[in-house]
């Protein structure tokens, strides 16, 4: 059913069955990343077949790490490698990355939304640095870096397109 009810009263449980506040802060991080996830399906529809198929690899991940946040205990996922992926992309492609100054997003759709899409992530990642730093959990550790560089990918892809 797509309905339980249970939010009815402000309330929705984690993967691990835990019904807590839907204004804690591990539904705001995972609700972020939901929201960024979104953004980069709109602006997959607009860019070239090889950077859609990295776009759907960083969705499924999004994925992945939100599972992970909500408490999925049985990731198996390579986190260093997914931010090697995305450091080998951004080295790839420097000469897209403008020397100094800001940027004034809005060049066209594609590339705003890129920028969007940045500032979402830059968001989640703020919120997911707190709630890190509040469990103290290891297995974030590596999503946290993961983030971060796919921050820099997606400011590098504003540029890009």
């Amino acid at each position: 059913m797509l309905f339980t009810k249970k939010g009815d009263k402000g309330k929705s449980s984690t993967i691990d069955k835990k019904e807590i506040a839907k204004s804690s802060l591990v539904f705001d991080v995972v609700g972020t990343f939901d929201e960024l996830n979104s953004w980069l399906g709109l602006v997959k529809l607009n860019i070239k077949k090889v950077d859609k198929d990295l776009v759907e690899k960083i969705q499924q991940n999004i994925l992945n790490f939100s599972a992970i946040i909500a408490g999925y205990k049985n990731g198996k996922q390579n986190w260093e490698n997914e931010t090697e992926l995305l450091e080998a992309y951004i080295v790839k492609n420097q000469k897209y990355i403008q020397k100094s100054g800001f940027i004034l997003p809005g060049k066209n759709s594609t590339s705003a939304s890129f920028h969007i899409a940045r500032t979402v992530c830059r968001r989640g990642e703020r919120k997911l640095s707190k709630y890190y730093y509040q469990n103290k959990s290891k297995a974030l550790t590596p999503i946290v870096s993961y983030v971060n560089r796919l921050s820099d990918f997606l400011y590098l892809m504003g540029l890009k397109y």
